[in-house]
Order: structure tokens, then C-alpha cells, then sequence
């Protein structure tokens, strides 16, 4: 299983580099949004889906982005993301596929709640539990970032993040995660 989500996340980043190398943010990065068939040989493809909310890097993203309004899935949104996506850059994006890959490798969310508050409590005060200890055999991850401080969140790592997300696919570990 880790395998195959090594290999989609690594097609996902690849869409996520090329559209961020052109200046377009996705900011609804979710599984509903990852569209995966097989190819002739059995592997998986991976198409990225609905760029609807998607932000150019000029800041373009005409009447979509108001004060009052809430753009993206609050499950997977990074702390950033719930307090402004007209805000936003790529590695808004690369915090989305993190709990992505939470979700594959755990079988459960990182940041849970009934309500969308609930949810941005949970995100922007809770430190969820690495990969590795919820399922055996996984390796571990780095140490986490602290979720509380928009200095230090994964959703604001050092540049080049996608890049090392990518080439850091063989030990299923980053640094770009919700956990670390």
C-alpha cells in the first residue's frame, strides 16, 4: 500500500510543481479532487481535478476571495488557508497533499471535528500524532512544526518544498506535513 501512495503522491507533486511554476495555486487540494485510474501496465494515474478556486500568483482570482468567505475544504487546509486565501502561495498546497497522506497512511484525518470550527481549533492548536505511531512499521517523522505559530507552520517551510517533498517520497517522510 505505501508504494502505491508514494507514487500518487509523487504524480500529485508533479501537477502541484508544474501549476506553482506557473504561478497558479490550487487551494482545493482533496482527495475528491484527485481522480486515480490504472494504467495498460497496472499503475496508477493520477489527475488533478477542479482548479475552480485556484489563485495566479498575481494575486488574480477575481470576486472569489472576499473577507467573508471561506475558500477550500477545512479538513485539509492549511492554518494560512483558514485565515486568508487570497494570501495563499504553493505551499498552501503541498499542506493539503500532507493530510493527504496522513489520511492514506493512517486511515484517518489528522485534524478532526463535527463542526468547521471545530476543525480550524483542531488545526491551528493541535499537534495530531505522527504516521508512525498510529501504524506500525511506518518510519517516523521528523520533528513537527508547531501548528500555533504562522513563523514555524508546514504550511510556511523553507522555499524549494515541493522539491524536497518529492525527493523525500522513498521514506515517506517531509517536512511540508501537518506533522511534520
Amino acid at each position: 500500500a505505501v508504494p502505491r501512495i508514494v507514487a500518487i503522491a509523487d504524480q500529485v507533486l508533479a501537477v502541484l510543481q508544474a501549476a506553482h511554476a506557473h504561478g497558479i495555486v490550487h487551494r482545493d487540494v482533496k482527495p475528491a479532487n484527485l481522480f486515480v485510474t490504472t494504467g495498460a501496465d497496472g499503475s496508477a494515474i493520477v489527475k488533478v481535478l477542479d482548479f475552480g478556486v485556484s489563485k495566479l500568483a498575481d494575486g488574480h482570482d477575481g470576486e472569489l476571495t472576499k473577507t467573508d468567505v471561506l475558500l477550500g475544504s477545512p479538513y485539509y487546509m492549511s492554518p494560512e488557508q483558514m485565515d486568508s486565501s487570497r494570501s495563499v502561495d504553493g505551499r498552501a498546497d503541498i499542506w493539503s497533499l500532507g493530510v493527504i497522506l496522513y489520511q492514506l497512511l493512517t486511515g484517518r484525518l489528522p485534524f478532526r471535528g463535527a463542526a468547521i470550527t471545530e476543525v480550524v481549533r483542531e488545526v491551528l492548536l493541535t499537534q495530531p500524532k505522527p504516521p508512525s505511531v498510529l501504524v506500525p512499521g511506518l518510519p517516523p517523522a521528523p520533528a513537527a512544526p508547531d501548528n500555533r505559530s504562522k513563523e514555524t507552520s508546514a504550511a510556511h517551510p523553507p522555499a524549494g518544498s515541493t522539491r524536497r517533498l518529492r525527493h523525500s517520497r522513498s521514506s515517506v517522510r517531509c517536512r511540508s506535513t501537518p506533522w511534520g
